[in-house]
């Protein structure tokens, strides 16, 4: 599925469930699908490519099943060092979408195997409502 049947009308707030209290992270989604949202970021780190050490498909495959259940996706950021070598194992975890394939031309390939759609959505900032806007905007 593309990024522009994901969105309805012109805008679509995506949270991080890296942002979660994870000992509540079941009961945090219910609330968040239950507020109408539909797309969820699954930000994957190694402590390599980021500091941080984040959640994988372990966690991926527990909460991807309630998820698309509710209409709702996963578009999951690989943060990573070598993100092609996770794609296969996070697409059979419910993933919905891989990262941009722009970085790394040998790794479009691999994405394009397990069926999930590589990118995130090019959004200006003008587009963002001003209450929501960051510093930083990701492209990935």
């Amino acid at each position: 599925m593309a990024w522009a049947d994901w969105i309805r009308g012109s805008a679509e707030i995506a949270p991080s469930l890296y942002a979660a209290d994870f000992r509540r992270l079941g009961e945090q989604i219910d609330l968040l699908l239950a507020a109408g949202c539909r797309v969820f970021h699954f930000d994957v780190g190694d402590g390599h490519f980021i500091p941080p050490v984040t959640m994988g498909p372990v966690v991926l495959r527990s909460i991807a099943p309630g998820i698309h259940a509710a209409g709702a996706v996963l578009d999951c950021h690989l943060m990573v060092d070598d993100p092609a070598h996770h794609f296969a194992e996070c697409a059979a975890s419910g993933a919905d979408s891989g990262p941009s394939a722009a970085a790394c031309d040998r790794i479009h390939t691999r994405i394009s195997v397990t069926g999930c759609p590589s990118g995130s959505p090019r959004t200006s900032s003008s587009t963002v409502p001003s209450g929501l806007r960051t510093s930083a905007t990701s492209s990935t």
